[in-house]
């Protein structure tokens, strides 16, 4: 088990999950992962994003400027904090903040739309390949 692993079991996103879920799960979702050098944008105010990030290692800002300009930081995300999970659920809405690499760091991107609980429930039940219609179907309810 890496410490990639370890720090994944331990994000709410995953909560009750054993590892191999995960892996079954990052590759349902397209995980990839993406180092990013200090003060590199990630992604910017307007953009549209499709999928959530998790921080594997490092520090990521959220900053929101105001109507002067003045850059107000909203949070800062620390190994194992996720961001972008309100956007990504609802890919049409653009960014209302930039997103930037605080320090040198590794972001796990997965996919936006998808539901850990479904996915939870779908892969519990041996039907991974029937994952798309239980999103589908939660999206149509939500």
């Amino acid at each position: 088990m890496t410490n990639d692993d370890l720090l994944l079991l331990q994000t709410s996103v995953f909560t009750g999950i054993t590892t191999d879920e995960i892996r079954d799960m990052l590759s349902c979702l397209s995980a990839r992962e993406t180092t990013f050098i200090k003060d590199e944008i990630i992604f910017s105010y307007g953009e549209t994003i499709t999928g959530i990030g998790i921080v594997l290692e490092g520090s990521v800002h959220i900053v929101k400027e105001d109507f002067w300009g003045n850059a107000n930081l909203m949070a800062e995300c620390a190994p194992g904090d996720i961001f972008g999970e309100a956007y990504a659920i609802n890919s049409t809405e653009p960014l209302e903040m930039n997103i930037f690499a605080a320090s040198t760091c590794r972001v796990l991107f997965a996919k936006g739309g998808y539901r850990p609980q479904t996915m939870h429930r779908t892969i519990e039940r041996g039907e991974r390949e029937n994952h798309g219609r239980a999103v589908a179907h939660d999206a149509a309810i939500s």
